[in-house]
């Protein structure tokens, strides 16, 4: 439903924080070692801003790994480019989402590669 604060992919919980008209936020828990395999969305485009932890991003040929360090730091990920990551400790991030369509989740809206 359009209203569910929690969910799931895999091991991670996301919490949606806000949604205001076609802009959405969610803020995603990750176990270590979890593996979220190479995937798109194919009705929102995003910005990635890690928070907490260490996690390997890949999008396109190109990987960047990020630590609490680098809290901050932001990719955007425009709607239909594949792109995965690994958690190599609990790690957070946040999800900003413009979406074409009715905000749903990320976890919802997943195309695997």
């Amino acid at each position: 439903s359009v209203f569910t604060l929690i969910q799931r992919y895999q091991r991670c919980i996301g919490f949606k924080l806000f949604r205001i008209g076609s802009w959405q936020l969610e803020a995603w828990c990750c176990p270590a070692g979890e593996i979220i395999p190479s995937h798109s969305h194919q009705t929102f485009s995003s910005r990635i801003i890690h928070v907490l932890g260490r996690m390997s991003w890949t999008m396109g040929d190109k990987s960047k790994s990020v630590s609490t360090w680098q809290c901050g730091w932001s990719k955007p990920v425009p709607a239909g480019v594949n792109h995965s990551a690994v958690a190599h400790s609990f790690s957070v991030f946040l999800n900003l989402e413009r979406w074409k369509t009715v905000p749903t989740s990320a976890a919802i809206d997943f195309h695997p590669a």
